[in-house]
Parts: C-alpha cells; structure tokens; sequence
C-alpha cells in the first residue's frame, strides 16, 4: 500500500524523451531539407515542428482534464511565436527563447498543480505516521477537491485503520476523477483485497494491468485474487510476470514466488513450480517483514490466510 511514485517505466521516460525528440527534430529537418522545394523549407520546419509541439501535449496530457489540457496548449504559445518569428527573421535566439519559457511554465505549472500539504501527508504515510497524514490530506482535499491523489492517499491510509467503506467511497471517487490512472483500480482492489472480496478485488487489478501492464505490483496483486478464486492458470500467468519485472519490496518477491509455485503445483506443471521454489529461496530475507503483516492485522481474514501460507513458505525454505 503506498501512494502513488515514479515507476522505472516513468523514469525512463523522462530521460529518454527528451533525447528521442532531439534526434527526431534533427531527423526530420534533414529529411525536409530534401524533400521541400527551395524557399519553402523554413516555412515547411515551422509548420512541422509547431504541430508536432501541440500533437505531443495533447497526447502527454490525455489523462488529463480538459482544464489542464487547455492550459498546456496555452503554455505552447510562447514557443509557437518563438519558432514563427525566429524562422521568418532567421534568428535562432528567438527560438530558443520561446522554448525556454514554455517549458519553464510547464515546470511551474507542474509544481503548482501539487498541493504542498498532499507532498508533506504522503511523505508522513510513507514513514508511518498514519495520524498526521490523515490529517493533512483532509486539509489537502478541502483546499484542492479536484486533485485525485488525495483521495487515492485517503483510501490508503482509511484502509490501515480499517475503515473501508470510507476507503472504497475515496478510492471510487479518485477513479471518477482520474478514470485512467492505473494506481487508483489498485488502491481500490487492494482496498477489496482486504475485505476478502476476491471476485471484485481481480476485477479491479485487471483493469489496472489493462491500463499499465508493465507495474510488477499490478500483476503480483492480480494473481493474487486469482489464485484466492482457484483460477490457478490466470493466476500462473499475471504472478509469473510479476516476478519477470522489479517489485518494490522484498516480502513481495517473495510471496509472489510463492504463490506462482502454488498456482503451477494446481495445474500441475510441477518443474516450473520447483523452479520457482529454487528462485524462492533467494528472498528468504523477506519473511520477517510478511511476519510483521501477520502480526499487524491478525484479525483481518485476508491477512489470516497470508498467515497460514507463511507457515508453508517457511518449511520450503528449509527443505
């Protein structure tokens, strides 16, 4: 359970990109010089380059709503003007200018659209201090209604103090407000998870495998409420590329072997099963902290079953 952070796919992303459109701008003004008839080229690039610009935030911000949208393509002006004037008077400055302050909106833009209390309430989640967090988003949420993390938090955090009809009322409304967000079908099957309501919590991570299929924590998640429905075959298959990717924590490696060794044992596909016994065994550190759930939540029928698999984890570790 946590918030919502950069995922390796996202990071990549934000390194990457900016390279990626650097060689493609190079490589379509290459091409263009080629191609476009002499004394059209500067028109032809301004043209490309300016509704290449507009096509890329209306694809980055897709998620958004139409606020946010609206804004970004009032943020490209500035380099729109900046390419025009600076190909028409053949001053590279202008363009470099005009580029430099869109971006710098869109960073500005970016840091505003956070509110500083669902930065400071997230980071007290992350370190355990439930109390004040709930308090801050609270705060978060009265000042800024519209920002779907905070909801997404609140769900999160209502969940630890049991509280779930008022987990699964925030998780809803953050899908409601962000219905493409992959975190937010995973607070909310996490949230079902925990209430044992298998059948509702697999619906939920398949949505949000469907919306991102490369976070670990969806797949291990989604074979988890399979192989609690018996739908082993489902189950082998989201846990197996669970394990193929990077999950957070180490407790979660290890159950998500475990729990694929299960699945394949049912099927009867008993090699890849030892396979994932031995692969297993590399995680054993991770037992103390899944013994620490059990003890955290004893009452709770989800965790209870954990519980009873912890027992079984621990005697093939020994074998």
């Amino acid at each position: 359970m946590s918030s919502h952070q950069s995922t390796r796919k996202e990071l990549r992303s934000s390194l990457i990109l900016p390279i990626v459109i650097t060689l493609a701008v190079l490589l379509v003004g290459w091409l263009l010089f080629f191609l476009v008839p002499e004394g059209q080229y500067d028109n032809a690039l301004a043209l490309l380059l300016g509704g290449g610009l507009i096509a890329f935030l209306i694809y980055w911000t897709r998620n958004a709503n139409w606020q946010l949208r609206l804004l970004a393509l009032l943020f490209a002006l500035p380099a729109l003007a900046g390419l025009t004037t600076g190909l028409i008077q053949g001053r590279t400055g202008l363009i470099v200018i005009g580029f430099a302050i869109t971006f710098v909106l869109l960073f500005i833009q970016r840091i505003f659209q956070m509110p500083t209390s669902y930065l400071i309430a997230s980071r007290n989640f992350q370190q355990g201090n439930y109390e004040r967090a709930l308090n801050l988003i609270n705060k978060s949420i009265e000042s800024r209604p519209d920002f779907p993390e905070s909801y997404q938090l609140r769900a999160s955090i209502r969940m630890i103090y049991k509280q779930f009809a008022k987990a699964e009322l925030d998780a809803k409304h953050a899908i409601s407000l962000q219905p493409n967000a992959h975190s937010n079908y995973n607070t909310l099957g996490q949230i079902y998870l925990a209430e044992s309501k298998y059948d509702q919590a697999y619906e939920m991570f398949d949505k949000a495998t469907s919306l991102d299929d490369s976070i670990a924590m969806n797949q291990y998640h989604k074979g988890l409420a399979a192989y609690r429905l018996g739908k082993h075959q489902l189950a082998s298959e989201a846990l197996s590329l669970s394990t193929k990717k990077t999950l957070p924590l180490i407790e979660y490696d290890l159950l998500s072997h475990f729990y694929l060794y299960k699945s394949l044992m049912k099927i009867k596909q008993n090699k890849t099963a030892e396979t994932a016994v031995e692969t297993m065994q590399k995680f054993a550190e991770g037992v103390p902290f899944v013994e620490e759930m059990v003890e955290q939540n004893p009452e709770n029928p989800h965790i209870k079953l954990l519980g009873k698999d912890l027992k079984e984890i621990k005697k093939l570790l020994d074998n």
